[in-house]
């Protein structure tokens, strides 16, 4: 391809000479691929999303293990209550990190579908 072909687009080289050199059509084909390809997206980012677990995934576990700590006395008592309010706040740190993932997830499919 020589300089003054090289420095126009694809539209203008065909529009002057009805055709485009072979690099020019084999980048064509490869955006093509991608598009293709970025079809499938949207669909995998809704399953991805699926995958994340509710903000209250661990609440049966701590309803449970609460009605039990009525039930247990003394030490045990304070051990049990202790493992209970750490497991709640692990169920709120992993429902603020899904809640994130699930805010990226929506971002990335509307920049796809919208075609940002």
């Amino acid at each position: 391809m020589n300089i003054i072909a090289s420095t126009m687009s694809y539209a203008e080289c065909y529009r002057i000479n009805g055709s485009l050199p072979p690099e020019r059509i084999e980048d064509l084909l490869d955006g093509k691929r991608v598009l293709d390809q970025i079809v499938s997206v949207p669909g995998e980012l809704d399953e991805a999303r699926g995958c994340f677990s509710g903000e209250d995934f661990a609440e049966k576990i701590l309803k449970g293990l609460r009605e039990l700590a009525k039930r247990v006395r003394g030490e045990n008592r304070e051990t049990l209550s202790g493992l209970i309010e750490e497991l709640a706040q692990l169920q709120t740190t992993i429902a603020g990190q899904a809640e994130y993932g699930i805010e990226k997830i929506d971002s990335a499919r509307e920049m796809v579908t919208s075609g940002k």
